[in-house]
C-alpha cells in the first residue's frame, strides 16, 4: 500500500505543484521505520497533527527528509534512544529572533527560506548524545559525518537540505551535548 502510493507520487512528478497530506506521511514513516532494524532497539513516538494539513512538497521527498532525519537519530547512539516526530502549524511568520543562529541552534538554509504561512514545523527530536557546538555548521556539508568509516556517506543531510531547500522550506538544527539534538523542518502549508 505505501509503496503503491509513493510510486504515483514519482508517476506525478511531472506535474507542476505537488502536495503531500502531512498525516498521511507521518504515518507511512511510522509504518516504514517499524520494519527498520534500528526502529525495534529505540523508541519512535510519531505524533499526527490535530487537522490533516496538505504540504507543499513532493510526498516522496517528504518520506525521504523524515527517513533521513530519523535513521540518523537511531544511529547516533548505540544505547536505546527516544526520537519523537511531532509537528505545529503556525498562521504568521516565525520571530526573526527565533531564525538566528545561536552556539547550540543553526539554520542551515536562511538564503531560500520564505517564512511565508502558513507554515508547519515538523521536529524530529531524540535523546541521544546530541552534536557538538563546533560541528553544528558543519554537519550540512558535503561527505561531513560523524560516524565511523563505511557507516555513513555524509550525504543524507545535505540531501535533506536540498529537499526542504527547493519549496523554500527551513531547517534548523538545535543540539545540547548528553541532551539529544532537535532538526525542525519548516513547510509551506497549502492554503483551500
Amino acid at each position: 500500500e505505501i509503496s503503491r502510493r509513493y510510486l504515483n507520487y514519482a508517476r506525478e512528478r511531472s506535474m507542476q505543484k505537488q502536495t503531500v497530506r502531512l498525516n498521511q506521511a507521518l504515518a507511512d514513516v511510522r509504518e516504514l521505520l517499524r520494519a527498520h532494524p534500528s526502529g525495534r532497539r529505540h523508541q519512535l513516538d510519531v505524533q499526527l497533527m490535530p487537522a490533516d494539513l496538505t504540504i507543499r512538497m513532493h510526498g516522496t521527498d517528504l518520506i525521504q527528509v523524515l527517513l533521513n532525519l530519523i535513521t540518523n537519530a537511531f544511529q547516533s547512539s548505540s544505547t536505546p534512544l527516544r526520537v519523537e516526530v511531532a509537528g505545529v502549524y503556525h498562521d504568521d511568520p516565525l520571530a526573526p529572533a527565533d531564525l538566528l543562529d545561536q552556539p547550540q541552534r543553526f539554520l542551515a538554509n536562511r538564503e531560500v527560506f520564505a517564512n511565508e504561512p502558513p507554515l508547519v514545523a515538523l521536529r524530529v527530536s531524540d535523546t541521544g548524545p546530541g552534536i557538538p557546538e563546533n560541528l553544528l555548521p558543519r554537519i550540512f556539508e558535503s561527505y561531513f559525518t560523524t560516524k565511523t568509516p563505511g557507516e555513513g556517506t555524509g550525504l543524507g543531510l545535505v540531501i535533506v537540505r536540498r529537499l526542504v531547500s527547493q519549496v523554500k522550506g527551513g531547517l534548523q538544527v538545535e543540539s545540547k551535548p548528553d541532551e539529544g539534538t532537535t532538526f525542525t523542518v519548516l513547510l509551506p502549508v497549502e492554503v483551500g
